[in-house]
């Protein structure tokens, strides 16, 4: 794209946590990852991904997910 600028969002605003991701991988155990599943509907992406958290709770993970419209997304992440 010739001619383009560069354009910014300066409503977005990046935040730097104390918590870093080192921190968070430390105190879990794991590096942290995004699973996200997607497909048509009925495919089967809520029952792979049910299977897959309970795999990973059992190997003593600890993992978080989150239920969306047209997909379904597993995240590992630190929960108390």
């Amino acid at each position: 794209m010739s001619g383009s600028k560069n354009l910014q969002n300066t409503a977005v605003v990046w935040h730097h946590a104390t918590v870093t991701r080192e921190r968070r991988e430390q105190l879990n155990g794991h590096r942290g990852v995004v699973l996200w599943f997607t497909g048509l509907p009925s495919s089967g992406k809520s029952t792979i991904a049910h299977a897959v958290e309970e795999r990973l709770h059992q190997l003593g993970c600890r993992t978080s997910s989150a239920a969306e419209p047209s997909s379904w997304m597993a995240t590992t992440s630190a929960t108390a």
